[in-house]
């Protein structure tokens, strides 16, 4: 299965409002206090109260992350632009997240 970002890779977020709607299989943008800026998938929502968890198996778990609150999130995931389509014009430009894709990718 291929990775859904590589390194160098852009992610369109779109700004995450207050009572803006966040659901498993998400990718959101948000700011760690040890880890600094990190782009993460959604595992669980309770509340006020999110999980995050990486996709690579190099990833944090779930645990280390810690616990982040909707306020923390600074953007949701709507669209990869890959750095292979800087390189090569063959390849798609732009990659729509699609949360059930998501969702498959981290069963």
């Amino acid at each position: 299965m291929t990775p859904l970002l590589y390194d160098g890779d852009y992610l369109v977020v779109r700004k995450m409002l207050s009572n803006g709607k966040v659901q498993v299989g998400n990718i959101v943008a948000v700011k760690h206090p040890h880890f600094g800026p990190i782009v993460k998938a959604v595992v669980a929502v309770t509340g006020d109260i999110i999980k995050l968890k990486g996709l690579s198996k190099l990833s944090v778990c779930p645990n280390g992350l810690g616990d982040f609150k909707k306020d923390d999130i600074d953007g949701v995931g709507v669209a990869v632009i890959p750095i292979q389509s800087r390189r090569n014009s063959k390849h798609n430009w732009f990659k729509r997240l699609d949360v059930e894709v998501i969702q498959a990718l981290m069963a």
